[in-house]
């Protein structure tokens, strides 16, 4: 099982982003805390324990880099869903596109390298860590949406 702490960092991440855009359910806010721990514990694999062990994925999450990084990616994620969606010509002419592969390339390399300066025997396999962000974006995107609805999706674009 992932560890506690993970779960809890990533829970507040998807706490903030609600939080953000003001689409925090009728619940208290430790219920609601327990809520999407509890969602995370449940739908990430046990294959990615060995993350966890060394303690260095849990500072790394805990970085404002990544922390921030991640955050904003899921704001461009809600967005650009509603984006999709909108008539031709409302839409605004992309200069540069963010693709989830940029940010797990950029999580996973750099995760790597905290791992391989914190002296651990055992460096984790990139595609490990791939595979993490990968669905760890992916929980936290369908989470979101499980939450909101598409009308108040707009909060956090405009």
């Amino acid at each position: 099982m992932l560890s506690d702490i993970t779960v809890s960092i990533v829970s507040s991440f998807i706490y903030d982003i609600l939080k953000s855009i003001s689409v925090l359910p009728k619940k208290t806010e430790r219920t609601f805390s327990d809520e999407i721990s509890a969602y995370i514990k449940s739908n990430l694999d046990e294959k990615f324990d060995d993350l966890t062990a060394s303690g260095v994925l849990d500072k790394f999450l805990r970085l404002p880099l990544v922390s921030d990084t991640f955050c904003n990616y899921m704001y461009y994620i809600i967005t650009g869903k509603i984006m999709e969606d909108m008539p031709a010509e409302l839409k605004p002419t992309p200069s540069a596109s963010v693709s989830k592969m940029n940010i797990v390339n950029f999580f996973s390399k750099n995760l790597i390298k905290d791992y391989e300066k914190s002296g651990v025997q055992s460096v984790p396999a990139r595609q490990t860590i791939d595979n993490f962000f990968i669905k760890l974006i992916d929980l936290c995107e369908d989470y979101i949406y499980k939450i909101t609805e598409q009308s108040e999706n707009f909060t956090a674009y405009f």
